[in-house]
């Protein structure tokens, strides 16, 4: 993933589960960081506030959240909810199974925020990272007296009980980010500390009180589903942006991955058009960047050429469709007419979640003819996409 993001200037990796003891620890993340900062491309691990494991997501280490509650178990949230929540744009309901994992700290504990601070100090001086992406979490939020007292906001409660989805308290983030971003900041001022305004709320903000004391200089990431990114395509407009109290924005696009789509999800569809829209409408209104899911390997050729769009379409937010499959697919399939038949067979068999078994077999067909008549990188983009087909085949739909 590094060797790809290099060779296609794509800045930056947010790496959730940075510093896990399963994969090699402390001396792994520090070898990881050496490998990516020789090649231009930014580490930055992907932490929640007292919650997904706290900055040291698997181990028995100090900064780990699981063995700090076991040690320091008053400090431990009072769940409003069990763990779990259903996205609009997604066909089954997301549960998360109750493990050390899944614990979260109550942010009204002053000791809960002055452990995180001190693991982000941590975190910036030991590892040559090249940033921090922060969020509240999406376990539930922590319902205790001081923290209902704490945020005193009506608004914000009631949108919670409403929509199932929103499982973070967004007056949380707003008053504790401040305090980690500095932390960080006092380490490494060249550090990117991006900041999660969480889901689907840009257009109809949620505490925007409180986001107008977060910090100018960090980057705000505001995250779309689908249904919503549909209403942003259209609503969004560039003098909303600028006047928004958080600077510089940047979007997420919380599909195309497995938050989103029917029981497939959309993790391995192709994804050019949608990174492509994304891009270029970011552009256009203002934004200052897009940050995408990248689940899959680049072996499979719908994950390469969805990352190659979202790659060539951030750089330049004038190009068109037309010309990014002439220079960029053509030449890694086969020709123009070769990369249009790769579109045309792949959006198809995406669009469909059954489809008659004779039918993916004329598809799985013309897939393998064509791996057949290209060689090397190309005979194995189409063998990915034959192969695709052929799983479904076997499935019988």
């Amino acid at each position: 993933l590094v060797d790809f993001c290099s060779l296609n200037r794509i800045a930056g990796i947010v790496i959730y589960g940075f510093l896990r003891d399963s994969h090699g620890g402390i001396e792994a993340a520090q070898e990881l960081c050496r490998y990516a900062n020789e090649r231009g491309v930014r580490i930055i691990p992907g932490i929640a506030i007292g919650a997904y494991g706290g900055v040291y997501w698997e181990g028995d280490h100090q900064y780990n959240l699981s063995t700090w509650l076991k040690k320091n178990p008053q400090f431990a949230a009072t769940m409003e909810k069990g763990v779990g929540f259903q996205l609009a744009d997604l066909s089954f309901p997301l549960n998360f199974p109750h493990s050390d994992y899944t614990v979260s700290a109550c942010p009204s504990a002053p000791e809960t925020i002055e452990w995180m601070e001190e693991a982000v100090s941590w975190l910036a001086e030991t590892f040559d990272i090249g940033g921090i992406n922060i969020e509240s979490g999406d376990y539930g939020v922590c319902g205790c007296d001081r923290c209902v007292a704490r945020r005193k906001n009506d608004a914000e409660a009631a949108r919670r009980r409403d929509d199932h989805g929103d499982s973070w308290s967004h007056t949380d983030m707003a008053e504790n980010f401040p305090r980690l971003y500095r932390a960080a900041k006092a380490k490494k001022p060249d550090l990117w500390i991006y900041c999660e305004m969480q889901w689907d709320n840009l257009l109809d903000p949620v505490a925007s009180d409180a986001q107008t004391s977060l910090p100018p200089g960090a980057i705000y990431q505001h995250t779309a589903n689908r249904s919503f990114w549909n209403r942003l395509r259209t609503e969004l407009k560039r003098d909303y942006v600028e006047a928004l109290p958080t600077q510089p924005n940047v979007l997420r696009c919380q599909f195309a991955c497995q938050w989103n789509g029917d029981e497939r999800t959309e993790r391995y569809a192709l994804n050019a058009r949608v990174f492509a829209d994304m891009a270029t409408v970011a552009d256009k209104v203002g934004m200052d960047g897009l940050t995408v899911w990248g689940e899959v390997s680049s072996y499979c050729a719908t994950a390469e050429l969805s990352y190659l769009a979202f790659a060539r379409f951030c750089w330049d937010p004038t190009l068109t469709w037309e010309r990014f499959l002439d220079e960029d697919l053509a030449p890694r399939l086969g020709g123009v007419e070769a990369a249009r038949r790769f579109v045309e067979i792949a959006e198809e068999i995406d669009a469909n979640q059954t489809l008659p078994v004779s039918r993916l077999a004329e598809l799985r067909a013309k897939t393998l003819a064509a791996s057949m008549a290209g060689d090397g990188e190309v005979a194995r983009r189409w063998l990915t996409l034959g192969e695709q087909i052929a799983r479904r085949e076997y499935m019988g739909a």
